[in-house]
């Protein structure tokens, strides 16, 4: 005949002492001291809550041992932070190491809604040139805006091409809060600069 485990209240709220005694009770029916069983089915349980007893009490050691995945790459450490990290953007503190391009021939400005956008041509001296980039420069004086035009040299041998082949065109979007009290813009390269009045 199978044995019944403890019922529960009819009720949906359970106060904290009948939740204590179903406890209780289920522990009482897991382990069989209810019915007073004894022989095989008393052994079983035994073993099982050895067992039971040896993964709990295991798992403190198992935190501390290469078994646990957190484990496996060592523990993180601290480090203080000096501002050389390559992961910063461009523009914040180091110096870009990019070269400038040889020269600027041709810089515009596109007037928007909401701001303009600065458009530059440039001229390498042989192909293969690369990231081209304008850069606002740190020592802008007040009312001007000055940018760097920098690129990667080529990785492989040089070509030189002609004169179109070597132009370089590269655009940044001013917003109007960039603008805002700015009377020129100038645009620096390896050997010349280039300005223009608002």
């Amino acid at each position: 005949m199978a044995r019944k485990g403890p019922e529960l209240p009819a009720r949906a709220k359970i106060t904290g002492g009948a939740l204590a005694k179903l406890a209780f009770q289920g522990v009482t029916f897991a382990l069989g001291l209810e019915q007073g069983i004894s022989g095989g089915g008393m052994t079983s349980r035994i073993i099982l809550i050895v067992t039971v007893f040896a993964l709990v009490t295991g798992c403190a050691r198992v935190s501390e041992s290469r078994f646990n995945p957190l484990n496996w790459f060592g523990r993180g450490e601290r480090a203080a932070f000096d501002g050389s990290s390559s992961l910063l953007p461009r523009g914040y503190g180091a110096e870009d190491a990019r070269p400038y391009v040889a020269a600027v021939s041709e810089l515009k400005i596109e007037k928007l809604y909401d701001g303009a956008i600065l458009r530059v041509r440039g001229l390498t001296p042989v192909l293969g040139y690369w990231d081209a980039e304008l850069i606002k420069a740190p020592e802008s004086d007040e009312g001007t805006l000055a940018f760097q035009f920098r690129m990667r040299p080529p990785l492989e041998t040089e070509i030189v091409g002609t004169k179109l082949q070597r132009e370089v065109d590269v655009a940044v979007k001013l917003s109007a809060q960039d603008l805002a009290g700015i009377k020129r813009i100038t645009v620096r390269s390896a050997s010349n600069t280039l300005s223009t009045r608002r």
